[in-house]
């Protein structure tokens, strides 16, 4: 006899019929899915907002104006997906703190709104993010905490025509 192995139609160790990969969503797919789903809900909700009557209408009417905001959200968050595709996915990595520590002052921001108004909601947001991040030239963040809330409101009250909330700072203006 020779010394090869007989021939087998048994399949070899470790083969067999191929067990298709199920298609998983990707990180930036469950972000824009997300994204999508909760934009169309707010947007949902916008259409069941009372109409201003158009002779009390000042630049962008109530109702639309956050609608074109979750339009251009939507609008990302697919481009957000054609994007991913080009791009290899890579291991995940622990979020770091400071993704939480920004999303905090985000929201007390957010909150002090109704308090000391859209001037000091920004003024918090632009004061304490970039020195939470290591940002030292204070004469830079200093203009930056000036500028751009005065920059955010003359766009939106001067040429847009949207009312901010002014809180404290309500006689200055």
């Amino acid at each position: 006899m020779s010394d090869q192995q007989p021939l087998s139609n048994a399949p070899a160790k470790g083969a067999g019929p191929e067990i298709p990969a199920r298609p998983r969503l990707r990180g930036d797919d469950k972000v824009a899915v997300t994204v999508i789903v909760l934009s169309a809900i707010f947007f949902w909700i916008t259409t069941t907002f009372d109409e201003v009557p158009s002779a009390l209408t000042q630049g962008v009417p109530p109702e639309s104006y956050p609608q074109l905001l979750l339009g251009t959200l939507i609008f990302l968050a697919v481009v957000l997906v054609f994007e991913s595709r080009t791009r290899t996915e890579k291991s995940k990595k622990p979020i770091k703190p400071i993704v939480y520590y920004t999303g905090a002052i985000l929201v007390v921001a957010a909150l002090s709104i109704n308090w000391l108004g859209i001037f000091g909601g920004m003024v918090i947001a632009c004061a304490a993010i970039p020195l939470l991040w290591g940002d030292r030239r204070y004469k830079a963040v200093g203009t930056f905490v000036v500028v751009l809330p005065i920059a955010i409101y003359e766009l939106f009250h001067g040429v847009l025509e949207v009312q901010f909330p002014l809180g404290i700072f309500k006689d200055m203006f």
